[in-house]
């Protein structure tokens, strides 16, 4: 698995592939460069063709504390194009590491879905 550090402009971090397949993440902090945001890409984040819930994209980051590495505890927001036809999830790992997706769908309709979270490792739309 890669990982790309995303510089913050403009006081956000541009996370994804560009248009309908990316978000800018805001961190809720006084002093972004306190942190490093990590956008994850490889081989294994590539979305199977013949996946049953028909996913056809997710984005994967995780959130550092500059000083020691660690996963930062911050609170980040980010707002998502949602269309109508789409469902969206959100998965992260519980306290043993178990991933757990909730789907949002009901939650979005149509619109922008704005989330605010605090995990600094999350999945984000994967595969439940």
């Amino acid at each position: 698995m890669g990982k790309k550090i995303i510089n913050h402009s403009g006081g956000k971090h541009k996370i994804g592939r560009g248009g309908k397949r990316s978000f800018d993440l805001a961190l809720n902090a006084k002093n972004l460069d306190d942190y490093i945001v990590e956008e994850l890409d490889g081989d294994d984040m590539k979305v199977p063709a013949d996946n049953p819930l028909n996913i056809n994209w997710f984005a994967c980051f995780n959130i550092k504390n500059k000083k020691d590495k660690k996963y930062a505890s911050v609170k980040y927001s980010f707002e998502v194009d949602v269309d109508e036809q789409q469902r969206i999830f959100l998965a992260y790992p519980n306290k043993e590491g178990v991933i757990t997706a909730y789907e949002m769908t009901d939650q979005v309709k149509k619109g922008k879905l704005k989330v605010e979270l605090s995990e600094g490792d999350p999945a984000v739309g994967g595969v439940p």
